[in-house]
């Protein structure tokens, strides 16, 4: 019957002492270290073919539909796991040399763990563009409308970007333009 006591005993006192034995572990650590900060993921971009538009971007708003194929590169900072991607894009809106407005464009960027679309796949996120504003004037940051990142990895980040412009697109008051740049770069934020 000791025995039986003793055990009793033993065993109500393991339920109390184990959650105070918690409770002073925890006193004796701190609080949990705030998580490490993510830093921004910037990426730099070419593309095999330029964008093709189905009409020439003149002086004047045209209606045009768009797409892509291209590929992420040298991607650097975030969390250190996305190192580059294939992107495909489709689009339509009214664009002059100008002018943007009334667009709508989609990007799929399926991210590699590895350098140069190698290693493993790591997933697929879905861009939807979030600016330029009607009647913004065309500059290289806003060929590559900003946004955000709809889904899959760095899903909710805000996505910014830009374009390196060529002479024939500083031309284009005067003429007309079917390409836009094949180098460009993204920049994915928290």
């Amino acid at each position: 019957m000791t025995a039986l006591v003793t055990g009793s005993l033993v065993m109500a006192m393991g339920a109390v002492m184990a959650p105070l034995a918690q409770r002073i572990a925890e006193a004796h650590t701190g609080p949990a270290a705030p998580a490490p900060a993510v830093e921004a993921l910037l990426c730099e971009g070419s593309a095999d073919q330029p964008l093709i538009l189905d009409q020439p971007v003149g002086p004047r708003p045209a209606k045009i539909t768009g797409q892509a194929n291209a590929a992420l590169d040298d991607c650097v900072g975030g969390d250190g796991t996305l190192r580059s991607a294939t992107v495909t894009m489709t689009g339509t809106g009214t664009v002059s040399c100008t002018d943007f407005s009334g667009y709508s464009v989609r990007a799929e960027v399926t991210w590699f763990d590895g350098p140069d679309q190698t290693g493993r796949q790591v997933g697929v996120s879905t861009l939807v563009p979030e600016g330029p504003e009607q009647g913004q004037v065309a500059t290289a940051a806003t060929l590559v409308p900003a946004g955000r990142v709809l889904d899959g990895p760095l899903e909710s980040q805000e996505v910014t970007g830009g374009a390196v412009i060529t002479p024939q697109m500083l031309a284009c008051s005067d003429s007309t333009v079917r390409t836009m740049p094949r180098s460009f770069w993204l920049r994915f934020e928290p």
